[in-house]
């Protein structure tokens, strides 16, 4: 089963919040494998997920943190949390979160990851979005699924 999200943010405060629970269905075929991460969560400890970028269009840039200055990113680099991402006119980045998230940050947007953590077989996922226009995609895969965004103003 797959689920998408488009969320675009214009003005107020708001976050959208879903949960998906289903059965188990195939990883997509182009993320990394998750190395670390699955050993942890499998004896109930809280595990975080690595992030990938798996596509870069135009002009972009990301940063680790707040305070880390801003670069242009590659296909295959890995991003941690609290990571941000920005793109320009005509231009988009697309992060997949093995085994089964993907988020595409479309034009003149910015989204900060602020967490990504498995436990067991829940994954949570933690988005915050100052502006611009989001595409989150989860393909569930026998996990259960709490991804919050954050954005001034939440279209669904």
């Amino acid at each position: 089963m797959r689920s998408s999200i488009l969320l675009t943010a214009v003005t107020l405060l708001g976050a959208v919040s879903t949960t998906f629970a289903d059965g188990p269905a195939s990883a997509p075929a182009t993320a990394p494998a998750a190395a670390g991460a699955g050993a942890a969560a499998s004896n109930g400890q809280a595990a975080h997920m690595r992030i990938f970028v798996s596509e870069v269009k135009g002009l972009v840039q990301v940063r680790s943190d707040a305070n880390s200055p801003w670069k242009t990113p590659t296909v295959g680099l890995e991003l941690a949390e609290g990571a941000e991402l920005r793109t320009g006119p005509r231009s988009s980045i697309t992060c997949e979160i093995p085994p089964d998230q993907i988020i595409v940050l479309d034009r003149l947007g910015t989204l900060r990851i602020d967490e990504a953590i498995r436990s067991g077989k829940k994954i949570k996922t933690d988005l915050t979005m100052k502006y611009g226009r989001t595409r989150y995609d989860i393909e569930t895969a026998g996990a259960e699924h709490e991804s919050t965004i954050r954005s001034p103003g939440s279209t669904l």
